[in-house]
């Protein structure tokens, strides 16, 4: 009996001992032949381009604001929506005012004019005056020479002692001597002063015939396009701050835009564009960099204190038809791009404390981790320059802590 229970005994631990060893091998056969799934992305040789996209607004490359300082407007010619052509006549303006002050103007000349010739006429007068005093002088003078006439030698000689009468002469000559100077300095005088009235008339005259010249009442078009905006009504009084007609060329468009600091060194004239406008695309190019920044509040922008931009103007290649003047289009600057080069998803790529980039290689149904060189990055997908060879399954959207001894297998 007690033999037996010993042959169980034996028997018992046999078949559990086959059982572990079996139970082993199918535990490993099953560990072995069990994958982990994770999605993948095939490296491949690729084009790769960087685009910065902004919000732009479709302007007229051709605007001309037509303005007018403290104007009565008669007569507006054109209406909003009026086509016009170079030479057109746009509205009329009172120019009363301007008559009135060539008027004044030439008054004021031909009144100093008038004086002048006055003054010819009484200094011609006055002259004959000088001559008399002239003569007179003479006369008086020849009265002292013959006072003083030796008897003996018939010579002109001059006593020491000057007699009452000559000293009486002298006195007179003295006298009409500062007459006459009296006379030709006051007619020097009103000469000068009514040539500079003269002059000062006559620029008055000339700027106020200029001003009309110049404010002819007429207000002529010196572009081709439609009449976009009219700010006053007949028989209003115009202010400078605000132009009178706006007239736009609405088949010569572009798009302006702004950037930030950040954006600025990006973008390069000539660069091409993508422009989107509702479901019509279209091409352009970079034509122009302002080269300052203007604080001006965008027309996207809810608030006045916006930060500082420096604008940009983008040419439009075609689909103007259906564009309307200060609607917003979606603008893509290409900035960089790469062609035929070695490229996986953005969602590969896992960058460490360090900043190092790294990718998981699924190869043989383990995974590899790989420190990769990254070069252009757009907004899907990456450059790789090394660490990667065409063909190869990268891991998409790799966990923190990717476990290298499980084995795994790519989703299909």
């Amino acid at each position: 009996m007690k033999k037996q229970k010993k042959i169980y005994a034996a028997l018992t631990v046999s078949v559990m001992g086959l059982f572990a060893v079996f139970f082993s091998v199918y535990y490993y056969t099953l560990k072995k032949n069990t994958y982990t799934f994770v999605k993948t992305a095939k490296a491949c040789f690729d084009n790769i381009e960087v685009k910065l996209s902004l919000t732009g607004t479709i302007k007229s490359n051709n605007e001309r604001k037509y303005y007018r300082n403290q104007s009565k407007i008669k007569k507006f010619n054109v209406a909003v929506g009026d086509a016009v052509k170079r030479g057109d006549l746009l509205f009329s303006y009172d120019i009363s005012e301007y008559e009135s002050a060539l008027n004044q103007a030439k008054i004021k000349y031909d009144e100093t004019i008038n004086n002048k010739n006055l003054l010819e006429k009484e200094k011609k007068a006055n002259d004959e005056k000088v001559e008399e005093i002239n003569l007179e002088i003479k006369k008086l003078e020849d009265q002292i020479a013959v006072s003083t006439i030796n008897p003996n030698n018939k010579k002109f000689f001059f006593n020491k002692k000057k007699s009452a009468a000559i000293s009486e002469i002298e006195k007179e000559i003295e006298k009409l001597k500062y007459e006459r100077k009296s006379i030709n300095e006051k007619y020097d005088l009103m000469a000068k002063q009514l040539d500079s009235a003269i002059s000062i008339a006559e620029t008055a005259y000339k700027k106020a015939a200029k001003k009309l010249e110049v404010n002819s009442g007429k207000v002529i078009s010196d572009i081709y396009g439609v009449v976009t905006d009219i700010s006053y009504d007949n028989n209003l009084i115009t202010s400078i701050q605000n132009p009178v007609i706006t007239i736009q060329n609405l088949e010569d468009l572009k798009i302006t835009a702004g950037l930030n600091r950040d954006e600025v060194s990006l973008v390069k004239l000539g660069q091409k564009v993508d422009i989107k406008y509702g479901e019509k695309q279209c091409k352009g190019k970079v034509a122009f960099i302002n080269p300052v920044a203007s604080n001006q509040p965008s027309i996207l922008s809810i608030t006045q204190n916006t930060e500082p931009k420096v604008n940009i103007d983008i040419s439009i290649d075609g689909c103007h038809d259906d564009m309307k003047v200060d609607f917003l289009v979606d603008a893509d600057i290409l900035i960089n791009e790469k062609k035929n080069v070695i490229t996986v998803p953005n969602e590969c790529i896992k960058n460490d404390e360090g900043k190092n980039s790294k990718v998981y290689v699924l190869k043989d149904g383990m995974l590899v981790e790989r420190e990769v060189q990254i070069g252009v990055v757009s907004d899907n997908k990456a450059e790789i320059i090394s660490g990667v060879s065409e063909g190869e399954e990268i891991v998409l959207n790799p966990e923190d802590d990717m476990n290298l001894k499980c084995r795994y297998k790519g989703e299909d």
